[in-house]
C-alpha cells in the first residue's frame, strides 16, 4: 500500500466478473477452513449472554448502560448482543444457525478485506494480503466462538469504512460528502462492534493515495475525516457514561504504574499467537517468510512506509495493552491484519524490481504453504480443544436426574 499506484480497478464488463470471483473463491477457501464450527455447542460466555438476552428487557443493550455495563463487566460491545439477540429471535436455542450466521459473516471478512486493498494493489498482491489475512491463526479462533463475533463484524463494518472513505476522496462536492458520512457511520458501527476498530478515525488520513483516483491534500482528507472524528468524540462519550473510563476493561485493574511492563511484553505476546502459541518448524518458516516481506517493504519504499507500518501497528496495539496481562489469539488479530498488508505490499515492491522479480513471487509462495501448514496444525489442537469442551457442555445441558459425568 505504499509508494507508486499502479492497477487500479477497472470496475465494469469482465474485470468486475474477475473481482467478483476472486471474492468468492476466498469466501469458498474460509467455508473449507472453518466449517466444522457448524457441529459445535454452546461454550464460554454463551449461557451468560443467552440469559440476558431471555431475561432482559427487550433491546436493553441499546439503552441501558447499567445493565450493559453489569453483563459485559467492563466493555462496550452493544451490537454484540444486538447480533446474538436477532439470531435468538429467528431462531431460537439453536446453536447451528449462531454458528452459521458467525461464519457467513466471516466469509465476507476475507473478500471485504480483498476488495479494499485492490483500491491500492493489483490483482495479485491483494489476493496475497486477503489470503495470509485468512491463514492466520489469530484468525482461525474467530470462527469457533460465538462469543468473539463481535471481532468478525468489526473487521467486516471497518472494511466497508475504509472502501467508503476512499470513495469520498474520489468524488467531490455533495457525493464526497456523503461518502464520508456512510464511511463514519460504518465506522461508528464497528467501534460499538468492538474498540479494534476505534482508531481507525486516526488512520484513515494518514493513507497512502488510492490508485486511479485524484490527488488529495491533507487539508481535504481532514476536512473529510470530520464525521469520523465526531463519531469518535460519540463513541468516547457514550464508553465513559456507561464504564466510566475511556481505558479498562475485562476486570483488569492496570495502573499506568504497571503500562510500560506490559507495553515492554505486549510485542512477545503478539509474536507468540501469531506462531499459534508453539515454535514448530512451519511458524518459523511463515514469520520468517512475513519478516523478509516487511523488511523489504521498509527498504524499497523508504520512511513513509516505516512510518505508517509504525503507525499502523501502534494504533492496532492500543486498545489491546489494557487488557493484555491475560493475552488471548483474538488480542493480536489488529496487528496481524496490519502485518498482513504491508507483506503483500512488500512483496509487490519486490517484484516490481526486475532483479528481486521472483524473490517476491518465491517468498509469497513460502509464506502461502507454511501459513496454510501452520494454519492447520493450529486448527487441529485449539478445535480439538473446543469440541471437546462443546460435547462436555451439550451433555451438561442435557443431564436428567441419575445421569452421572465422570
Amino acid at each position: 500500500m505504499h509508494g507508486e499506484n499502479r492497477g487500479p480497478i477497472r470496475g465494469a464488463g469482465e474485470s468486475w466478473w474477475i473481482e467478483a470471483g476472486i471474492a468468492l473463491a476466498f469466501a469458498g477457501i474460509a467455508w473449507a477452513l472453518y466449517h466444522p464450527v457448524l457441529r459445535l455447542w454452546w461454550m464460554y460466555d454463551d449461557v451468560h449472554h443467552l440469559h440476558h438476552l431471555i431475561t432482559g428487557r427487550p433491546g436493553w443493550y441499546l439503552f441501558d448502560g447499567a445493565e450493559l455495563r453489569r453483563t459485559t463487566e467492563g466493555v462496550l460491545t452493544p451490537l454484540l448482543f444486538l447480533s446474538l439477540d436477532v439470531d435468538r429471535r429467528l431462531f431460537g436455542l439453536a446453536p447451528y444457525f449462531f454458528y452459521l450466521h458467525q461464519l457467513l459473516v466471516f466469509l465476507l471478512c476475507p473478500a471485504a478485506l480483498y476488495g479494499v486493498l485492490r483500491l491500492w494493489l493489483p490483482r495479485l498482491w491483494a489476493a496475497v494480503g486477503a489470503g495470509v489475512f485468512l491463514i492466520g491463526p489469530v484468525i482461525a479462533v474467530l470462527p469457533q466462538l460465538l462469543y468473539v463475533r463481535h471481532y468478525v463484524e468489526a473487521i467486516l463494518l471497518a472494511s466497508l469504512a475504509v472502501a467508503a472513505w476512499v470513495g469520498a476522496l474520489r468524488r467531490t462536492g455533495t457525493a464526497a460528502w456523503a461518502l464520508a458520512g456512510l464511511s463514519a457511520a460504518l465506522y461508528f458501527a464497528a467501534s460499538m462492534a468492538k474498540e479494534i476498530a476505534v482508531p481507525l478515525a486516526v488512520l484513515l488520513p494518514l493513507l497512502p493515495e488510492p490508485a486511479g483516483g485524484p490527488r488529495t491534500d491533507l487539508a481535504a482528507r481532514l476536512r473529510l475525516v470530520l464525521p469520523h472524528a465526531a463519531m469518535l468524540a460519540l463513541y468516547l462519550a457514550l464508553r465513559y457514561a456507561v464504564l466510566g473510563t475511556l481505558l479498562g476493561g475485562y476486570g483488569f485493574a492496570v495502573t499506568p504504574a504497571g503500562w510500560p511492563a506490559l507495553a515492554l511484553a505486549l510485542p512477545g505476546k503478539v509474536l507468540a499467537e501469531f506462531a499459534g502459541g508453539r515454535l514448530s518448524p512451519a511458524a518459523v518458516l511463515f514469520l520468517a517468510a512475513l519478516a523478509v516481506g516487511i523488511l523489504s517493504l521498509f527498504l524499497l519504499r523508504g520512511r513513509r512506509a516505516v512510518l505508517l507500518t509504525g503507525i499502523a501497528l501502534c494504533l492496532a496495539l492500543t486498545p489491546v495493552l489494557p487488557v493484555s496481562t491475560q493475552m488471548e489469539p483474538r488480542f493480536a488479530v489488529p496487528a496481524w491484519i496490519v502485518l498482513a498488508v504491508a507483506f503483500a505490499a512488500g512483496c509487490r515492491a519486490l517484484a516490481e524490481r526486475e532483479a528481486s522479480r521472483w524473490a517476491g513471487v518465491a517468498l509469497v509462495a513460502v509464506a502461502c504453504l507454511s501459513g496454510l501448514v501452520l494454519n492447520r496444525q493450529d486448527w487441529s489442537v485449539r478445535f480439538a480443544r473446543v469440541e471437546r469442551m462443546s460435547a462436555e457442555d451439550r451433555f451438561l445441558t442435557g443431564m436428567r436426574e441419575g445421569d452421572v459425568l465422570r
